[in-house]
Parts: C-alpha cells; structure tokens; sequence
C-alpha cells in the first residue's frame, strides 16, 4: 500500500513546487531579488524522465513559461539524433544530447537556457545503450566551472559497466574548481538500501556528491520508488533546496533542484503566441471554411 501522502493526481495542469529541504536554510536569499535595478534569480536546475518528447514540447512549453528553469535535464526522450536536432523549445538551445544507436526509445539530452553560455562535453565514446546514456554541459557561473550531466541506466542495463565507465567519466571530469551534479533516471531506488545503491554511493562519495532526492518520482498502484535522483557536492553548494514537480507528462514526477549561492540575472519576459493544432482544432477550422463563400476567389 502506497501511504496517502505520497498519492498524486494523474494529471496536473501545472507543476507543483513543493520545497523539501533547504540547506542552511535561515542564510538562503529569497528565490528573487534585486541587485543594481536588476532583478535575479537562483539557478534552476530541472530533471525528468519525460518518457517521450516527440508529443510533449507544447505542455512541457506551458509548464516552462510560468517557471524560469536555467537547465532541463531530460532523460529517455525517445528521439533519434535526426528528430533531436531539430527540436526547438523556446527559449532553449540543445547543449547535449545522446540517441541510442542499436535500440528504440531511451536517450538523455540537456537544454540550456538562452540567456547562458555553455560549452558541450563529448561523452559518446563512454555511451552503450541500456548500460549508460549520458551527456554533459559546461558553464561558468560565480567563481566555479559547472559541470552538469544527465543521464539513464535501464533496469536490463550491465550495473558493473554502468559504475566503470562514471567512474572514468568523473575521473576524466574531477578537479577542485569544477562543481559537478549529475541528474538521472538510475533505476536504483533509493528507498531501500540495496547493494546497488551502495555501490553506487561508495563511488559518487568519492567525488564529494551525494543525493539529495528523497522523495518518490515514481508512484503506481503498487510502489512507490525513489529511483529519479539528483547528486551535488554539498561543500560547494551551501545553500541549496530541491522540489518534486508531479505534472502529469510521465509516471516519473520531475525534480528541480534550487542552487541558492547563485543568482543570474533574469531577462525580461517575452510573450510568444502558438497555434494549437490537434484533431479538434482542424475540424473547427474545416467548419469554418465551409461557412466561406469563395466566389471572389475562382
């Protein structure tokens, strides 16, 4: 039985933030705040298995345009690099991205945010469909460098080749100016203290990150798992908090995780207008035609 307070509803028209943890919570500044005339936010970073982006890109759109998110982690995006390429989320640009080469679906990608400088870290050569599916940006915020990766291990996947080759990731990444955190669909729940888990934190810890996700992302009628988490270096991030966001695009609830140390400035609010175009929609404008006289027209 799944306790009543981690039930959700199916489908939520908007994300609900709901603040979990703060770290030092009494010396974090408020979320906006203004500095010079200018007004600045705290960097957000947003995780989610999405499950398929092909359909999703106006809802997920709806969902971004009430929240500045600096950072979408996508995993399991379902797009092959033709399609990704050429997906466009206003007002964000493809900073990464792995297709699986041998199998359907899966996949991880990361959009950054317009308003960013980033630079892509090629991570291909570590990638082995179900095994590890991983990529990674680069960008410079405060005095640190960032480097933020997504990524997806299947449940199927080989758990010994998915902890070698982040381990050679990280040893390739690792240095005492780089602050790393990595988002992901691990299929490890964090729930329960397996030996997967633990191997999985032995190595992580090596590296100074730890989790910082515990509560469900995954709730069905019969479990109730933690198995989407977010890993930070709590030395370097001092000042941070994390939030589930149940929206109804997956049976994975995203996770934006709050880094409260950094403020960016926050561009001015730009309105765009989309045409909504679905079954209904169609038949309304074919109605309409029908009603036009086109004798002017022959």
């Amino acid at each position: 039985m799944i306790p009543s307070q981690f039930h959700s509803s199916a489908v939520l028209t908007s994300c609900l933030l709901i603040p979990i943890l703060c770290n030092k919570e009494s010396e974090c500044p408020n979320n906006t705040n203004s500095f010079n005339g200018n007004i600045t936010t705290p960097l957000l970073i947003y995780h989610q298995n999405i499950r398929g982006l092909r359909n999703k890109i106006d809802e997920l759109f709806m969902l971004w345009s009430s929240n500045f998110l600096h950072l979408l982690c996508l995993t399991k995006h379902h797009l092959c690099n033709d399609e990704i390429n050429y997906i466009y989320i206003n007002p964000y640009n493809l900073g990464a991205k792995y297709c699986r080469v041998n199998r359907k679906y899966g996949g991880v990608s990361i959009f950054v945010h317009e308003t960013l400088s980033f630079s892509t870290i090629d991570l291909s050569e570590f990638c082995n469909d179900q095994d590890i599916e991983i990529c990674a940006v680069n960008s410079h915020f405060s005095s640190y460098n960032y480097c933020i990766l997504s990524v997806y291990r299947s449940p199927s996947g080989n758990f010994t080749h998915f902890l070698s080759s982040l381990d050679t990731i990280l040893n390739r990444l690792y240095n005492n100016i780089l602050n790393i955190i990595i988002c992901g669909d691990f299929n490890i729940n964090y729930l329960e203290n397996s030996n997967n888990k633990l191997q999985l934190d032995s190595l992580l810890a090596s590296y100074n990150l730890h989790s910082v996700v515990d509560f469900p992302t995954r709730i069905t009628n019969s479990s109730c798992t933690v198995i989407d988490t977010i890993f930070i270096n709590k030395h370097i991030n001092m000042c941070f908090s994390f939030q589930s966001c149940p929206n109804g695009l997956s049976d994975h609830d995203a996770q934006i995780l709050t880094l409260n140390d950094i403020q960016i400035q926050k561009p001015p609010a730009h309105h765009l207008t989309r045409r909504i175009i679905n079954d209904s929609t169609i038949l309304e404008f074919q109605l309409n035609l029908s009603y036009e006289s086109w004798e002017k027209c022959l």
